[in-house]
């Protein structure tokens, strides 16, 4: 009778750590970090910084950072859609 509680016990537990971790999971899926184009709307692409920060877009090309992926969007916003930070 024991043991029947103590197995009780431990697969309650683990069914509880299972949806905490799921839980959490879930949650950081729906935290993903998009660029902020929406700052650079009124900007001039030539405005852009040098700095390196790059972002890939879903065209295969790495753009230097979020002003000049976002100055390249403007225009085809259909066609250009963001993928990852980074490197392509």
């Amino acid at each position: 009778m024991i043991c029947f509680q103590l197995i009780k016990k431990a697969l309650f537990g683990l069914l509880f750590l299972i949806l905490t971790v799921s839980s959490g999971l879930s949650r950081m899926e729906s935290q993903i970090d998009l660029p902020e184009c929406i700052k650079y709307l009124n900007q001039p692409s030539y405005h852009c910084t040098q700095e390196y920060n790059p972002i890939c877009a879903q065209n295969g090309i790495t753009y230097k950072n979020e002003c000049v992926f976002c100055s390249a969007m403007r225009p085809d916003v259909s066609i250009l859609r963001f993928k990852h930070f980074g490197r392509c």
